[in-house]
């Protein structure tokens, strides 16, 4: 018998053993838990910002986490991000509110989208103000190690105020 013909069927297993674990991994995730874990982790972000507990904020930061602010730098990493949460909790009027976050999850379960409106209130520097912007909050969140969700990277784009009756 030619080594083809014994290799084939061995290969053919192989394949449909790899389907199968792909298929396995594809769907290990339970996107409605997920989902939930996600929301509570967007609330949690929230209540410790607005308790002025940049510690605990940033502990939502994944490793390599990247945030992205309209008109400013990047923030690279949890310890970037901690350092200006803790500019931004000197403030007394900052204050973040946050919408129902949307959530996407991945078919693998391996990372999840959030999206969510938000108004955050500061005093303007220049001005000495407190001032309120809004607009879209985005984040990805990624299972970490430990079970956890963590935001690997998000991005804050503000939205012009809604216009009065004209």
């Amino acid at each position: 018998m030619p080594l083809s013909a014994i290799a084939r069927p061995a290969a053919c297993g192989m394949a449909a053993a790899l389907v199968l674990l792909a298929g396995c991994h594809r769907h290990h995730g339970d996107a409605g838990a997920i989902t939930r874990v996600i929301r509570a982790n967007v609330r949690a972000v929230a209540a410790a910002f607005n308790a002025h507990d940049p510690e605990k904020a940033a502990s939502f930061d994944a490793p390599f986490y990247v945030g992205m602010m309209h008109g400013a730098a990047n923030v690279l990493g949890p310890a970037d991000d901690l350092a200006s949460m803790r500019q931004l909790a000197k403030d007394p009027a900052a204050r973040l509110v946050v919408g129902d976050a949307e959530v996407e999850v991945a078919r693998a379960g391996d990372m999840a989208v959030s999206r969510a409106p938000y108004r955050f209130s500061y005093t303007e520097a220049a001005s000495r103000r407190v001032v309120t912007e809004q607009g879209n909050w985005v984040e990805e969140w990624r299972p970490q190690p430990d079970g956890s969700w963590k935001v690997a990277w998000s991005v804050v784009s503000d939205t012009p105020a809604p216009s009065g009756p004209n």
